[in-house]
């Protein structure tokens, strides 16, 4: 087993989580996250990574994913990808902000919330809903409705 897993971590995408997504010319692309950055593969044997510290900003939209990097110049490159649904693009962020954070958090001399401006936890948002209308709960009612159930 141990000879298995020595040979696996040899593997150039060992520790990738891999997505079959769009491109933008409709070209079938797997993008990826690692502990590096983003992993982008197109159906040839082109590999593009892109680094944490190089990407701007991450963000999704309904099944379209952006991905801002800077460039060495100071402008920003928009790349976009297309998943097959609404939840594929949400959950990938947030696999990316995950990884980005665990192993930001694993280097002992960088402090949490550095230098992560798209990485910021959101509260999950609150709907009530009742058979005819619906209403939207502020968070922090929400909060405080959560710890009173909650004793």
């Amino acid at each position: 087993m141990e000879k298995f897993l020595v040979k696996a971590k040899e593997l150039g995408m060992y520790g990738v989580h891999q997505q079959l997504v769009k491109g933008s010319m409709a070209q079938e692309v797997l993008i990826g996250v690692c502990y590096s950055g983003l992993v982008i593969c197109k159906k040839t044997p082109e590999l593009e990574r892109i680094n944490w510290q190089t990407i701007h900003r991450l963000y999704y939209k309904n099944n379209k994913f952006f991905i801002r990097k800077r460039l060495e110049r100071g402008d920003d490159s928009k790349l976009n990808y297309k998943f097959s649904s609404h939840k594929q693009a949400k959950r990938f962020l947030r696999l990316c902000a995950d990884h980005h954070a665990f192993f930001r958090l694993r280097n002992k001399d960088v402090e949490p919330g550095l230098n992560t401006p798209w990485l910021k936890p959101r509260p999950p948002s609150v709907v009530s809903t009742t058979s005819s209308t619906s209403e939207t709960i502020s968070i922090t009612s929400a909060v405080s409705v959560r710890t009173k159930m909650s004793c």
